[in-house]
């Protein structure tokens, strides 16, 4: 099996980097995987490398690929010029630039259907690609460990917003309470978060982002999650309730994992691997 480093560029001209994981005999029959890591994450992350392995030993090729919000904050370049990413910066509402630009790569390189893997936040990015643009090279979504829910105080958006006001946008707010120190947002990302993670996920008027969603979808959460007081079957059976378009929604509890899913990834990958092998059964 190879793996190789790979770069392209946003639809807006920021620069991402990634790697592939693919068998050097490449029958793959024109589909790949596409990791969108989450909050904080990055394209070498443990588990995503090791999930990509295992799916590239399974003939399913993999890139793990960064988005802009890569790492708490990073120095990006756009269209030549030097600007401060990481999730601490980084507009949920700009992600479908980052997705386009992969998949837009996947094509170029022969890979004429696509699906996308998305991470805690990477899943709400992908959901939000796919309900604006029903790019028909995306086959499936697998939303792994999908973040339904906001927690964000009153105290935050009024401080946030009255940042924004006076021109403060890019600057960090202070950590939430209980909160690590490291854990923070810019006001113009949490507001921008706060505005557009509703809409994903809520069902309140009946078009939720989810709810437009077309093509076969696979929610999982990790058993461990579900003890820390998220990823529960309630969550599962509501993220199933919301995909009223969807052809197939299949869900899952992976024994023993938790949200970063230690010691656990051949076993995602495995479930991964089957849910592509029975949706193409299907084609």
């Amino acid at each position: 099996m190879s793996e190789e480093l790979i770069f392209t560029h946003s639809e807006d001209g920021v620069g991402l980097a990634g790697v592939i994981f693919q068998l050097r005999s490449r029958s793959h029959e024109g589909l790949v995987c596409i990791w969108i890591h989450g909050n904080f994450g990055r394209f070498y992350n443990i588990a995503s490398v090791t999930i990509g392995r295992n799916l590239g030993l399974a003939n399913y090729p993999m890139i793990s690929a960064n988005t802009r919000g890569h790492d708490i904050t990073n120095l990006i370049w756009k269209a030549g010029k030097a600007v401060a990413g990481g999730s601490s910066r980084e507009l949920l509402t700009e992600s479908p630039y980052d997705i386009g630009g992969w998949i837009n790569f996947a094509s170029a390189n022969g890979f004429q259907r696509v699906v996308l893997i998305g991470h805690s936040l990477g899943a709400a990015k992908l959901i939000y690609y796919q309900a604006q643009r029903h790019d028909p090279r995306v086959v499936g979504l697998v939303l792994a460990s999908p973040g339904v829910r906001s927690q964000v105080s009153s105290e935050q958006l009024e401080l946030a917003q009255a940042m924004v006001d006076r021109g403060q946008g890019d600057d960090l707010l202070p950590p939430a309470h209980g909160a690590a120190i490291w854990n923070r947002l810019s006001a113009a990302s949490l507001l921008n978060r706060h505005a557009t993670l509703p809409l994903i996920y809520s069902d309140a008027h009946e078009q939720s982002y989810l709810s437009q969603l077309a093509c076969p979808i696979l929610a999982f959460y990790g058993a461990r999650e579900a003890q820390a007081g998220t990823g529960s079957d309630t969550e599962l059976a509501l993220l199933k309730q919301w995909c009223r378009a969807s052809p197939r929604v299949d869900t899952q509890i992976i024994a023993h994992a938790d949200h970063g899913y230690a010691g656990c990834e051949p076993a995602i990958a495995q479930v991964i691997a089957q849910w592509i092998s029975s949706i193409q059964g299907e084609r």
